[in-house]
Formats: structure tokens, sequence, C-alpha cells
């Protein structure tokens, strides 16, 4: 006899583990000071141009003030580059 299936499931999935670091970067766009938390699939510490270079296709024209290490924290959203946009 089968067993009734619950409706109420929510299904887990995981990423798969890629070897990278995580910035929050501060820049400036349209004025306004911001934060992004985005996770880079280098080992080393990426260049200002290129993390401006992937900020400019999300926020054109922004201007990096700095870009430090962040632990990384459950939950916390995160932008994804790939190693193409490199």
């Amino acid at each position: 006899m089968k067993e009734p299936i619950d409706s109420n499931i929510e299904e887990a999935v995981r990423i798969q583990a890629k070897t990278g670091n995580i910035y929050l970067i501060s820049f400036v766009w349209k004025g306004k000071y911001m934060n992004i938390k985005v996770f880079f699939p280098t080992v080393g510490r990426p260049s200002k141009e290129q993390v401006t270079d992937v900020l400019n296709k999300i926020y054109p024209g922004c201007m990096v003030q700095r870009y430090d290490f962040a632990p990384q924290q459950p939950g916390d959203l995160l932008l994804h580059v790939e190693e193409n946009d490199l």
C-alpha cells in the first residue's frame, strides 16, 4: 500500500560548489552611494578594471569606490559572475 504524498514538501537545491571569493563593492551610481556583494570565480583578488567592467553591465556609468573581501553569510543575496565575464 502506498503512502499518501504530502503536497507541502519543498525541495532544496544545492548549487554546485565553485572556487572563488565574495567581495563587498561600494560604488556611486546616479549620485547614490550603493553596496553590492559579488561572487568572483577567481582565487586571487580581481583588478579594479574587472570589478568596474562587471558592475557597468548592471549599473552603466557607475564609479567603483572600493571593494573588499567579505565573509559569506548564510542567506546573503549575491551577484554571481561567470568566468567568461572576466
